[in-house]
C-alpha cells in the first residue's frame, strides 16, 4: 500500500510518500507566494525519485487546516483531484491533531496555532492523541 501525505496549510509545503505505513520520503520546503506552482512539480519529482507512478498510489493524507486559506484550497483540490482520478481513498487529517502526534513525556498536548487578531486555534489531546477538547477558534484571553 503506498500512501501520499500533503500538508499545504503553513509556509512549508510538507509532502511525505509511504509504503506499508513507514515513511520512505519527506520532503519539506519553503514556499512563499508560489505554493500552487510548487505543489505538483514536488509530488511528481518524489513520486520519480522513487521510481513510483503516480497510479501506484493507495491512499492520501492532505491535511485540511486550520492554516493559511489559500494553501487549505491548494492542497485539498489538488489531493481531491488525484484521489478522484485514481478512485483511491482520501483522508483528511487536522494540522492541530498532526501537532499533537509529537512525541513528549506528558499526559495532554496542547497544540495551538496563532489565528491572528487575538485568537488561536487550539485543541486537546491525550499522550495517545485523542482528541479531548476538539479543535476550536479560541479568543486568547479566554
Amino acid at each position: 500500500m503506498i500512501s501520499l501525505f500533503l500538508d499545504t496549510c503553513t509556509s512549508h509545503l510538507l509532502l511525505g510518500i509511504y509504503k506499508d505505513k513507514k515513511q520512505i520520503l519527506w520532503k519539506d520546503e519553503e514556499v512563499h507566494n508560489d505554493l500552487s506552482s510548487k505543489t505538483l512539480p514536488l509530488i511528481k519529482n518524489s513520486l520519480d525519485e522513487l521510481g513510483i507512478s503516480i497510479t501506484d498510489l493507495d491512499e492520501i493524507y492532505v491535511v485540511n487546516g486550520p492554516g493559511s486559506f489559500t494553501g487549505i484550497r491548494v492542497g485539498v483540490t489538488i489531493a481531491k483531484t488525484i484521489a478522484w482520478a485514481l478512485n483511491i481513498k482520501i483522508y483528511s487529517v487536522s494540522e492541530l491533531e498532526l501537532l499533537a502526534t509529537t512525541k513528549v513525556d506528558t499526559n495532554y498536548i496542547i497544540p495551538m496555532i496563532d489565528a491572528r487578531r487575538g485568537y488561536v486555534y487550539g485543541g486537546i489531546y491525550d499522550k495517545d492523541g485523542n482528541s479531548i477538547v476538539n479543535d476550536q477558534y479560541i479568543e486568547k484571553n479566554e
